[in-house]
């Protein structure tokens, strides 16, 4: 008696549960056949909220398109960085680690295109980062230093890991085109820069140069680290020039062949921790 109660109150035998699996099996794959059908289809606004947390996207407005193939006339990042219009192909293995994007900082009109791999985790990488700007449209940088300064700027970004803000891997290419400064009423051509960055050991390492027939010569060097920085940078006419070199002049003392040195160092740690006074 005690034997047969036991056996009634036990769950069902494996023969008995794998009779289910007929009716489970076509609902499953009914399941499954949704989903694939919800992502070969699903709209734009999906695809945003997906690559929200590895582009720290807060708002977006007017999204078209869809999860592969889609733009936003309005995109805000969380440093308050407006992105318009903001365009991405993701290719059909995206949701195993890479997307491509392209769009324009405004109101700047830095456009930008790229990829990012694991678009979808908060520790995105991105490679192959193009950046173009022309610095007439970044002029409300520039005001508090009563700097006006012309040109076009390219940034090529080859590989870039970040850490919040703080890139952790980064390597980068950057040249200012047909570089000028205003000198009165007049604009006063430089040439064109080149500057390279590297990071090591958590520590960005600049590198500053000249192209070979620019009116200034300019090379320099500087370091970023979470702690600390410095920088050092020496210019210099590349012929008699009495207009570019009363330019120097107001940046600081020049020495007796006309070579003009910048050069500072700092720290990113309060006074009252690093023992100085105030």
């Amino acid at each position: 008696m005690t034997r047969k109660a036991t056996d009634q109150n036990c769950p069902a035998s494996w023969g008995e549960r794998l009779k289910i699996l007929p009716v489970l099996l076509p609902v499953l794959g009914v399941f499954v056949t949704g989903l694939m059908v919800l992502a070969w289809f699903m709209p734009a606004f999906l695809a945003l909220a997906l690559l929200a947390p590895g582009m720290h996207i807060t708002q977006w407005q007017r999204a078209e398109g869809t999860l592969w193939h889609g733009r936003a006339r309005y995109v805000r990042l969380s440093n308050g960085v407006n992105l318009a219009p903001l365009a991405w192909i993701l290719p059909r293995h995206a949701l195993l680690g890479e997307a491509r994007l392209q769009g324009v900082w405004q109101p700047w009109g830095v456009r930008f295109s790229g990829r990012v791999c694991h678009p979808f985790s908060k520790e995105a990488t991105w490679r192959t980062v193009h950046l173009q700007a022309n610095l007439v449209n970044l002029k409300h940088f520039f005001q508090y230093a009563r700097l006006k300064l012309y040109g076009k700027v390219d940034i090529s970004i080859v590989d870039a890991q970040l850490a919040g803000i703080w890139p952790v891997k980064f390597h980068a290419i950057a040249q200012w085109k047909q570089a000028a400064v205003s000198q009165g009423k007049q604009r006063l051509p430089l040439g064109t820069f080149r500057l390279q960055a590297d990071s090591a050991k958590g520590v960005l390492h600049l590198k500053l140069s000249d192209e070979a027939l620019s009116p200034l010569q300019a090379t320099g060097t500087a370091s970023i680290g979470p702690l600390a920085w410095h920088y050092r940078v020496v210019l210099k006419p590349r012929k008699h020039d009495p207009v570019l070199t009363r330019y120097l002049t107001g940046l600081g003392p020049l020495s007796p062949d006309g070579t003009l040195i910048l050069h500072d160092r700092g720290t990113f740690i309060p006074r009252f921790m690093s023992g100085q006074r105030p």
